[in-house]
């Protein structure tokens, strides 16, 4: 529950199982608007007891103009500590909380060289674009719990089910890159949306900072079965990053690799 200037709504369920409206908390004040119920509380003082005394927390949600979330966000080749507006997770989509966020080497050569990256990308005709003048919400290694769903989702999985997922959005319209994007925030923000289809829930007992290791991870993994490596092959991995790790990493059923690399 954000408190401190920061509005957050939390649907409340009743103990004779009606749902009540809202629980809305605006600059240190908790206001909790019920069917017959219209009292301001102080945080401090009544709602912890009153709300596990007489209610069920359920799943927290946030409306799409009024809440407001924390991100790191690249500006002017800058990064800034800044609020934003939470993304409303829109067809198919849903909302996630982040736990923990990887540093990937392309964020660092992003935030040096994005008018370059825009540029790379504008040439090549990807499928997705960024702008580089607007704010940028980078972090596509990450690991969050479920918090809301937009319309037309299964909710297979419950509000704060750990899950990981590949960093894009399936549109009608086409793809959207999280992280590399003015238009969908990624993990330096305290929400992302993201494609229900595309979730993997995260195992019982795995930290949420080793969960979100689960890109890069996959990045290994996938060229290790792109190099279609038998069991008589010496592969070589030049440079020891994350992703030569992760190549090391992988079971590739062949004889030791060969490393190569530069640590300062």
């Amino acid at each position: 529950m954000a408190i401190e200037g920061f509005p957050d709504l939390i649907r409340l369920k009743g103990t004779n199982g009606a749902v009540g409206d809202e629980i809305r908390c605006e600059f240190g004040q908790v206001l909790i608007f019920l069917n017959d119920l219209h009292d301001g509380l102080t945080i401090r003082k009544k709602i912890s007891t009153y709300v596990h005394e007489s209610f069920e927390v359920s799943a927290p949600f946030r409306t799409s103009r009024e809440s407001l979330m924390r991100a790191t966000v690249l500006r002017k080749k800058a990064l800034v500590i800044a609020d934003m507006p939470t993304p409303e997770p829109g067809n198919g989509e849903v909302l996630v909380k982040t736990l923990a966020c990887g540093v990937c080497g392309s964020d660092l050569h992003a935030a040096k060289h994005a008018d370059q990256l825009a540029d790379a990308l504008r040439r090549s005709d990807a499928p997705f674009s960024l702008d580089p003048s607007r704010d940028i919400v980078m972090g596509h290694e990450f690991c969050g719990e479920i918090v809301d769903y937009g319309p037309n989702t299964t909710q297979g999985l419950k509000p704060g089910t750990r899950v990981c997922s590949m960093p894009f959005l399936i549109r009608a319209d086409g793809l959207r890159f999280i992280g590399y994007s003015d238009e969908t925030p990624g993990g330096y923000g305290e929400y992302i949306r993201l494609t229900e289809g595309l979730l993997l829930e995260v195992p019982n007992g795995l930290p949420s900072a080793h969960a979100a290791l689960t890109e890069p991870m996959a990045v290994g993994v996938h060229a290790v079965e792109k190099g279609r490596i038998d069991r008589n092959d010496v592969p070589l991995v030049i440079g020891c990053g994350p992703i030569g790790l992760a190549v090391i990493a992988a079971p590739a059923g062949c004889s030791p690799d060969c490393c190569s690399g530069l640590f300062f």
